[in-house]
């Protein structure tokens, strides 16, 4: 598969103002990007935060097949998460996570779910190491 940089740069008009090489911390977002985050603001604008969320779900996983797809692996191996800060929250405790069934693993997490599945298993397992140790 390739990539058509054209386009790509056309989607993302910072490309034409600066050569932003700090795509860790924050990428240049492109339009379409853009634009669905203003939609969904505006759709929680009509119908509440939570609401919204919930009304995303499919969207959140047809993104987790779309990823998969992309990188020619099975959708349960692609979890999506809001941050590296969640990443690292998702694996600080290994014998927590080790207890996670695959598709637990693999979830799409939402903040409250994986905080809520986090604390749970935090609660069983309180002598656990932290895998960063």
């Amino acid at each position: 598969m390739s990539l058509d940089l054209a386009r790509l740069r056309a989607d993302t008009p910072g490309c034409e103002l600066v050569a932003h090489l700090n795509n860790a911390g924050a990428a240049l977002s492109p339009d379409p990007v853009v634009e669905a985050v203003v939609d969904h603001l505006r759709l929680e604008a009509r119908v509440g935060g939570y609401e919204a969320a919930a009304l995303a779900d499919g969207a959140l996983e047809a993104t987790g097949a779309s990823v998969a797809r992309l990188l020619g692996v099975d959708p349960l191996d692609v979890a999506l998460l809001v941050g590296r800060a969640k990443l690292d929250e998702a694996v600080s405790v290994e014998a927590a996570w080790d207890c996670l069934t695959r598709a637990e693993r693999t979830a799409v997490l939402s903040d409250e779910a994986a905080l809520a599945r986090l604390a749970d298993l935090r609660s069983a397992y309180p002598g656990a190491r932290s895998a960063a140790a």
